[in-house]
């Protein structure tokens, strides 16, 4: 007994040590999980700044695109090649580059590079085409495609459509950028009319 009780101060001292060594590591990895749940946050919602985007062209070469060094915004156009809304919505698409005139700048950002330059090549597309890395990718396709972003020329977010531009949404967008939009393109490369759209504004 005599033995036991000379080694219980030891034993607690060292259980005291272990715990405290135990909570250091705890509180380490605590701070580790905080940073990447911020880390792989939605970066791309409104008002949030965009940092910048590193992507390759559909020639593979490394594009730096930024967003705190202009002075007119940019529209972000998101989209999958292989998407059937982001096929049909192409022709709103290109409506928005071609209508830019120096108000704002267009970039396309593909979540895939699988079909992209025939994309490219079959609508005609004119802005600068981008795949960009896995985590933009999950980040600015989470929301699902086509989506389009408007930032402002000092990189924050101040818009975000959701979908191809029918109804509302074309509404919104055609007041908000200064554009005029054709309308969905059906299946077989015809322009399919927004009636709703139309409906809306009469109201």
């Amino acid at each position: 007994m005599r033995i036991l009780n000379r080694r219980l101060p030891a034993i607690n001292t060292w259980l005291l040590v272990l715990s405290v060594g135990l909570n250091v590591i705890l509180a380490r990895e605590v701070r580790k999980l905080r940073a990447g749940a911020q880390t792989g946050a939605t970066l791309s919602r409104v008002g949030q700044l965009l940092p910048s985007l590193v992507g390759r062209d559909t020639e593979g070469r490394l594009v730096k695109v930024r967003f705190d060094d202009r002075s007119i915004p940019t529209l972000l156009y998101v989209m999958d090649p292989g998407c059937t809304w982001c096929r049909r919505n192409s022709g709103n698409m290109n409506s928005l580059i071609n209508q830019a005139n120096g108000r704002y700048r267009v970039v396309v950002i593909s979540l895939s590079t699988l079909g992209l330059e025939q994309y490219r090549r079959a609508f005609g597309v004119s802005a600068p085409m981008l795949t960009v890395s896995d985590s933009a990718a999950t980040d600015f396709g989470s929301a699902g495609t086509p989506r389009t972003l408007l930032v402002s020329p000092e990189g924050r977010v101040l818009d975000d459509w959701i979908g191809a531009f029918s109804a509302s949404t074309a509404r919104k967008i055609e007041e908000t950028v200064g554009v005029q939009l054709p309308g969905l393109l059906d299946l077989d490369g015809g322009m399919q009319s927004q009636p709703s759209n139309r409906e809306d504004r009469r109201r």
